[in-house]
C-alpha cells in the first residue's frame, strides 16, 4: 500500500487530550499532539470560548422565537406542576419528562429519585426544566449538537451549569478538555445532579442563572487547570457524524438500559479521568478518540528511534547495479535484520540518501558482521557501474506504514457496524445482555472423531475448545506454553474449510502467520501466503506459499501478446503499462480464488476481499486498535488466540505505556468478560519444569501430555543436582554494570557461567541449534556474543553462531531443547519484576534449564521469591564451581511471597523500561509487521 492509499490524517483538531493526566518524559505539562505545531499561550481555545459566549436561544421574557429547524419548546403542563409520584409541588426540586410530559421530583429521600426512577423504568431519556430556573425554558440538551439523552450529558459548573454537551460525541471529539476540566455527569447517584436540580425540598434557589454577558476564558475561576490556550483548537469544518451502535437499536429488546448505560459511563470516566484506557468505549468515535492520539504519538517515537542510532564511519562497498556491503561492529546499536531498509549516505561525497534493502548478513570476522545489501531507490552518481568505498553514514529507514494503517483502520471503525452483526458492540465491551444476536452466524457441530489429516489429533481439552468456538460468532482462546496453539488452529481451519467457509488466518508477525499457513499447508490444503514485498530476501520453510511465488510460475506471455497484437487501440504509454496491469489483475484473481489466506495484521488492509472466518494467532501481542486492521472483511466468526500470562504488546513511547496501549484488545476483553477458553495439556517441557508455571501463572490448571522419561535424554551428561529434575538456580554474587550504549545492563560474572553451561552442553553433543541463552536485557546480550567472538574461542565460534542468544521479549513464541537465563541485575529488580516476563522466559525449555542469578536481590520480588523457594525446596539452589557444586541449604523466610496465582488480567509491570518506554529487545522490525 503506498502512501497514496492512505486517507490523509488530520491536521488539527487531534485529540490528545485523553493524555492530558500522563506525565511527559520531560516532565513538562505540553500535551500538543506529536506531528502538531505547539500553540501559542495567548490563543484561547476554540471551545471554551465557545462554552463561554454561548448565548440561550430564546430570551427570558420568550420574545424571541426558536432558531430555523428547531421545535418550539413544550409549555409546562399544570400551572402548578406537582411530582406525579408523591404529588410534591417543590418547584426547586422538579423536572418534566420530555417524552411523556409528567412531571416528578427530584427528592431523594429514598433509594432513588421518582424522576431518576421514572426515566429508568421506562426508558426515556428527554428531560425539560420549568421556565423559572432554566432559561432556555425546556430541554436538557447538548450545546453544540442538541443532543438530549439525559445519561451522556456532561457539565462543568466552574465554567458554566447552564450549559451540557454531550460525552459520546463531542466530548470524544474534543477529548482534549476532558481531563483539564471537571466533566459532571448530568444524572448520578440515583437522581438528577443536585448542582443543577434540588435534592432538598427546603432549599429554594433558582436552577440556573444567566451567564454574564460576553463572558471569555479570562472570566474563568483562578483555580482551573491551565492553560486552557494550550489546548488544539476546534477544526472549523464540521466533524462527521459518529454512528452510535447504542442509539442506533431499532429493537427494544436489545436497547441498553439507561441505567446500565449510566454505569458504563461511569466506569469508563473513572478511568479515563486516571489517564488510562478505558475497559468500555461508549461509540466508534470514543474508541478513536482515545487510541488515535496514542498511535500518532507511537509513531513518532519509532520514527525518533529509528533516527536516535546513527552508525558513523562504516566501512563498505556500494554498487549500482548489483549487491554491495557494508560491515558493522558486533556491539554495533543497529538492530539490522534481513528485510531491513537502511538510509546510507556518504558525507565526503554530500548528504544525499540512498536506500539499500538487506539481503544477507554474515558473521565471518571477529570483530563484527558484513551486511550484504541491494540498491532499491535512487541511483549512486557515475554510472551504472560507480560504487564507493568507506566512511558512510548508516541507520534504520524509518516506515510509517504500519501505523498509518492502523490510524486509517480507527477512522473507518465504524464499518464494522452492522444492524444484524454484534462484532463492533462486543470489541467495545459492551455487556452480553444487549448485544444484538449476530443473525448472520450460523453454528456449526464438529463431531467428537473430527480429525484432519497430516496433524496431530486433537486431545481432549482441544476438541472441547473447537467444539465450542464453532458454536459461538466471538471466541478468546487462551493458549499457555506448548498447548498446542498453532495445532488447534491448523485443525480449526481444516474444520471451516470443509463446511464451505472462506479462512483468513493472521498474526502481528510474518513469523506466526508461517507458521499458520505451513501447518494447514501440512493438512492437503492449498493455502496463499500474502507475504509483504519487502520481505523477497527473507527466508522462510513456507516460501513457496507466497502471492510472490505462486505469481512467478505463471506465465503471461500470452495473454501480453494478445494486447500486443491489439496495440493499435493503446497509446505507447498505455502498452507500457499493460505487463504491471495484467499482473495485478492475476494477483487479485489468485487472492479473491483462494479459500485460505494468511497475512499479518498489518498487510491485511491490503486486501480487498471478504471472509467468513477471522483466525488471529498471538492476539495479545498487538495492540488493541491493531486488530482492527484485520477486521475489516466482513467477518462472521472471529477467533483470538494468545495468552494474557505471556507479554503483551510492544510499546515504545513511556506515556503511551503509562495510558495503556501496551493492554491488548484480548486482555481487555478477558477482564471483561471472565476467563476465556482454555487449552490446558501442555506437550513442551519436563514436567518438572511445567510444576511451576502451572501452579503459579495457570491456577493449577495445566496438565502434562509427556512423561519425564520422554523429556529426558540418556546421552547427554550434565551435572544437575538431581538428574530426575534437569533444572537448576546457580547462585552468583557478581555484580551489575551499565551499559552507557542505551542504558542497559550487564554481568560479566554471570555472562562467564553462562559460557561455561554452555560449553558443557555442547561437549555433551548437545546441537547448538537446541541451546537458547535468554536474558532481560540487550547489553548482556551483546556482551554474551562478544565473548562468543573473541580470539580465545576461535575454535568453536562456528558452533556459537547457530546459538540463540536474545532477550526474553525476543525468545517469546520461540522454543529450544535447552535454555539458560541470565537474569543480570543485582542493584535493583528493574523490570525482573514483571511477572508476565518471568513466565515466557522459565517455559521456553524442552528438556532442561539453568537460571543464573542474584539470589538477594531476586529475594526481593514476590514472584521470584516463589520460583527461588520452589526449587531450594527441591534441593536445586546451587552456588559454587559447575563441577562441584554445593545444594544451598534453606535459609530463613524472607519478605512475604504475594498470592500463589497470579491474575489472569494482571496489570504488567512498568519498572525497567528503556528511555522510550519499551522493554529492552522487544523492537518488532517493521518489517515483520508487513
Amino acid at each position: 500500500m503506498s502512501h497514496s492509499e492512505i486517507d490523509p490524517l488530520p491536521e488539527e483538531g487531534c485529540h490528545e487530550g485523553f493524555l492530558a493526566t500522563v506525565p511527559p518524559n520531560d516532565g513538562s505539562c505540553n500535551v500538543a499532539c506529536a506531528g502538531s505545531a505547539p500553540m501559542p499561550e495567548e490563543q484561547p481555545d476554540a471551545l471554551v470560548e465557545k462554552m463561554a459566549a454561548l448565548q440561550v436561544k430564546h430570551d427570558v421574557d420568550g420574545s424571541q422565537g426558536p432558531s430555523p429547524g428547531e421545535s418550539h419548546m413544550p409549555e409546562p403542563g399544570p400551572l402548578v406542576p406537582s411530582c406525579s409520584k408523591c404529588n410534591s409541588t417543590a418547584i426547586s426540586c422538579l423536572a418534566q419528562c420530555g417524552d411523556c410530559r409528567d412531571w416528578f421530583c427530584n427528592i431523594q429521600d429514598s433509594r432513588q429519585t421518582h424522576l431518576y426512577g421514572h426515566f429508568v423504568d421506562h426508558g426515556h431519556k428527554s428531560l425539560i426544566f420549568p421556565k423559572s430556573h432554566h432559561s432556555d425554558g425546556g430541554i436538557a440538551k447538548c450545546s453544540i449538537c442538541g443532543r438530549s439523552d439525559i445519561f451522556d450529558l456532561r457539565f462543568d459548573e466552574r465554567i458554566s451549569k447552564y450549559h451540557f454537551f454531550c460525552f459520546s460525541n463531542c466530548l470524544a471529539l474534543w477529548d482534549c478538555i476532558i481531563h483539564e476540566l471537571r466533566w459532571v455527569p448530568l444524572v448520578g447517584n440515583r437522581c438528577i445532579s443536585p448542582v443543577v436540580l434540588s435534592t432538598c425540598p427546603s432549599e429554594v434557589r433558582p436552577l440556573v442563572t444567566l451567564p454574564p454577558e460576553g463572558r471569555t476564558a479570562e472570566d474563568l475561576p483562578a483555580d482551573l487547570p491551565h492553560p486552557l490556550g494550550r489546548l488544539p483548537a476546534r477544526p472549523h469544518e464540521k466533524a462527521p457524524e459518529l454512528r452510535d451502535p447504542v442509539k442506533d437499536r431499532r429493537h427494544t429488546g436489545s436497547r441498553m438500559e439507561s441505567t446500565q448505560r449510566a454505569t458504563l459511563m461511569d466506569s469508563t470516566s473513572a478511568r479515563m479521568a486516571q489517564g488510562r484506557v478505558p475497559d468500555i468505549f461508549l461509540s466508534p468515535g470514543h474508541y478513536r478518540s482515545v487510541f488515535e492520539p496514542l498511535i500518532k504519538m507511537e509513531m513518532e517515537s519509532a520514527s525518533q528511534l529509528s533516527n536516535a542510532h546513527v552508525e558513523q564511519n562504516v566501512a563498505g562497498c556500494l554498487v549500482n547495479d548489483r549487491p554491495g556491503h557494508i560491515d558493522l561492529p558486533h556491539d554495533s546499536m543497529l538492530r539490522v535484520k534481513v528485510g531491513n531498509f537502511l538510509e546510507i549516505s556518504h558525507p565526503p561525497s554530500g548528504r544525499e540518501v540512498y536506500y539499500f534493502q538487506v539481503i544477507k548478513i554474515v558473521d565471518d570476522y571477529p570483530d563484527g558482521q558484513t551486511v550484504v545489501i541491494v540498491l532499491k531507490h535512487g541511483s549512486l552518481p557515475g554510472g551504472s557501474h560507480s560504487w564507493w568505498e568507506g566512511d558512510f553514514e548508516v541507520k534504520l529507514s524509518d516506515n510509517p506504514i504500519h501505523y498509518l494503517r492502523i490510524v486509517r483502520a480507527l477512522q473507518h471503525s465504524a464499518r464494522l457496524y452492522k444492524p444484524s452483526f454484534g462484532l463492533l458492540e462486543y470489541i467495545l465491551g459492551y455487556p452480553d445482555d444487549v448485544i444484538e444476536p449476530w443473525h448472520d452466524f450460523q453454528p456449526l457441530e464438529m463431531p467428537d472423531t473430527f480429525q484432519a489429516p497430516g496433524i496431530s489429533p486433537p486431545n481432549a481439552s482441544q476438541l472441547a475448545v473447537m467444539q465450542k468456538v464453532v458454536q459461538r460468532p466471538f471466541s478468546l482462546i487462551q493458549g499457555p506454553p506448548g498447548t498446542g496453539k498453532t495445532a488447534t488452529i491448523a485443525n480449526l481451519a481444516y474444520f471451516f474449510h470443509s463446511q464451505g467457509r472462506s479462512v483468513h488466518l493472521s498474526a502481528p508477525s510474518n513469523v506466526a502467520v508461517s507458521n499458520m499457513c505451513g501447518r494447514v499447508h501440512a493438512s492437503g490444503l492449498d493455502v496463499l501466503w500474502m507475504e509483504s514485498d519487502s520481505r523477497e530476501y527473507v527466508a522462510s520453510p513456507h516460501k513457496h506459499l507466497t502471492i510472490k511465488e505462486k505469481m512467478k510460475n505463471l506465465d503471461l506471455t500470452p495473454r501480453i501478446s494478445l494486447e500486443s497484437a491489439r496495440s493499435g487501440l493503446y497509446s505507447l504509454e498505455h502498452k507500457r503499462k499493460r505487463p504491471s496491469d495484467l499482473r495485478r489483475a492475476r494477483r487479485e484473481e489468485i487472492l479473491k480464488e483462494a479459500s485460505i489466506v494468511g497475512a499479518t495484521l498489518s498487510s491485511s488492509a491490503a486486501m480487498e476481499r471478504e471472509f467468513d472466518v477471522l483466525i488471529i494467532d498471538e492476539a495479545t501481542q498487538c495492540t488493541d486498535p491493531e486488530v482492527l486492521v484485520a477486521m475489516m472483511h466482513g467477518h462472521k466468526t472471529i477467533i483470538m488466540v494468545g495468552d494474557q500470562m505471556q507479554l503483551g504488546p510492544v510499546v515504545l513511547n513511556a506515556r503511551c505505556m503509562a495510558a495503556g496501549l501496551n493492554r491488548s484488545m484480548f486482555q481487555r476483553l478477558v477482564a471483561l468478560r471472565g476467563d476465556p477458553l482454555r487449552l490446558d495439556i501442555q506437550y513442551r517441557m519436563h514436567p518438572s519444569m511445567a510444576a511451576f508455571p502451572a501452579k503459579v501463572f495457570y491456577q493449577g490448571t495445566l496438565e502434562n501430555g509427556v512423561t519425564a522419561e520422554q523429556r529426558t535424554p540418556a546421552e547427554v551428561e550434565f551435572p544437575w543436582p538431581d538428574p530426575k529434575t534437569p533444572m537448576m538456580f546457580w547462585k552468583n554474587h557478581g555484580r551489575e554494570k551499565p551499559d552507557h550504549r542505551d542504558t542497559s545492563y550487564y554481568n560479566p560474572s554471570e555472562a562467564s557461567r553462562v559460557l561455561q553451561v554452555l560449553n558443557r552442553l555442547l561437549d555433551r553433543g548437545v546441537s547448538p541449534d537446541e541451546i537458547g541463552i535468554i536474558s532481560p536485557y540487550n547489553g548482556q546480550c551483546r556482551h554474551i556474543r562478544s565473548l562468543m567472538m573473541q580470539p580465545a574461542n576461535y575454535a568453536k565460534r562456528q558452533l556459537y553462531k547457530r546459538v540463540e542468544v536474545a532477550s526474553v521479549d525476543a525468545f517469546q513464541g520461540s522454543e529450544r531443547n535447552y535454555t539458560i537465563l541470565s537474569s543480570v541485575r543485582t542493584d535493583h529488580p528493574g523490570f525482573l519484576a514483571d511477572k508476565r516476563r518471568l513466565n515466557v522466559a522459565i517455559t521456553r525449555a524442552r528438556f532442561g534449564m539453568v537460571i543464573i542469578g542474584n539470589v538477594e536481590l531476586l529475594r526481593q520480588i514476590p514472584v521470584w521469591r516463589r520460583l527461588i523457594e520452589h526449587y531450594q525446596e527441591q534441593g536445586l539452589l546451587v552456588e559454587g564451581k559447575l563441577d562441584e557444586l554445593r545444594v544451598v541449604q534453606r535459609e530463613e523466610a524472607g519478605p512475604a511471597s504475594g498470592p500463589d496465582t497470579l491474575d489472569d488480567a494482571g496489570a504488567p509491570s512498568s519498572l525497567g523500561t528503556t528511555g522510550t518506554g519499551a522493554p529492552e529487545g522487544a523492537a518488532v522490525s517493521p518489517t515483520d509487521r508487513d
